[in-house]
């Protein structure tokens, strides 16, 4: 797979060769708008790593009869609003990770449409809110016979606030289509502000939905065990975020998800307190 490495500081549109792997990084500065296309029949990989303050607009289509990786890594310690927007085409599939563990203000909202039959989208997020996160993410089916799944899980710090919430909406006549959610938050202090808001909106009768939610502290029985096997508490903590965040990447190449580990351990080791 062929690579290109592009750096991003203003308004661009950029259409991906077949068969690429393409890294984006995007420096954001009051404001910017950038939209990406890949091509009908092809299969790549699309990296983006966000940097900077101020406003983001990013549109993403998925061409028809295509398959398309997306790895999103927020790097930003500052204040960032976000308009996350993906056109899913006929036939395509999408496979969306979502890597936030910055220190920054977020605002973000992310839009699958689902506007053409047979599209597909399969998302997951990897969250570690040190500071402040609002996201509110949609699946719209505009069409019959597509799928999303809506993955998220995210690990709250001492005095962080976190609110997610997430919609599947299937619309009137678009039989045969599915929408399904999982969210779950992992409390590390009793000084967190937390809410997940799950919501089915179904307009159809020949669908399939489901959601499912969980918000709590560590399961002791784990700790104890990996304790009973020569851990330390912090230490059996530690393994259990890792292997916690790390559905999101699951499905990655090897040298992606080799890189998504160790940026996830690093930021685990940087701001674990034992």
């Amino acid at each position: 797979m062929k690579e290109t490495n592009l750096e991003i500081r203003s308004d661009t549109f950029v259409e991906c060769d077949e068969d690429t792997k393409t890294t984006f990084d995007v420096y954001v500065e009051n404001s910017l708008n950038l939209k990406i296309e890949n091509k009908p029949n092809s299969e790549s990989l699309l990296i983006v790593n966000i940097y900077g303050e101020g406003i983001l607009d990013l549109n993403i289509t998925v061409a028809e009869d295509s398959l398309l990786t997306y790895l999103w890594v927020n790097y930003s310690d500052d204040k960032l609003e976000i308009k996350e927007t993906f056109d899913l085409k006929r036939n395509s599939d999408l496979f969306a990770s979502f890597i936030e563990f910055s220190n920054g203000k977020h605002k973000k909202v992310t839009t699958f449409a689902l506007n053409e039959q047979g599209s597909n989208v399969h998302a997951r997020s990897a969250n570690i809110i040190e500071n402040e996160m609002d996201w509110k993410m949609y699946a719209h089916h505009f069409d019959h016979h597509t799928t999303a799944q809506l993955d998220n899980y995210a690990v709250g710090l001492e005095n962080s606030v976190f609110n997610m919430k997430v919609v599947g909406h299937i619309f009137q006549g678009h039989k045969k289509s599915e929408t399904h959610q999982v969210t779950r938050v992992l409390n590390l202090s009793n000084h967190l502000q937390s809410s997940v808001a799950p919501e089915l909106l179904i307009d159809e009768n020949d669908v399939a939905a489901s959601h499912a939610c969980t918000m709590g502290q560590p399961n002791p029985e784990e700790i104890y065990y990996l304790q009973s096997r020569g851990l330390s508490k912090g230490e059996a903590l530690k393994l259990l975020i890792l292997g916690y965040l790390l559905i999101a990447v699951e499905d990655m190449e090897d040298d992606v998800k080799e890189h998504i580990t160790d940026l996830i351990h690093n930021k685990i080791e940087q701001v674990w307190i034992a």
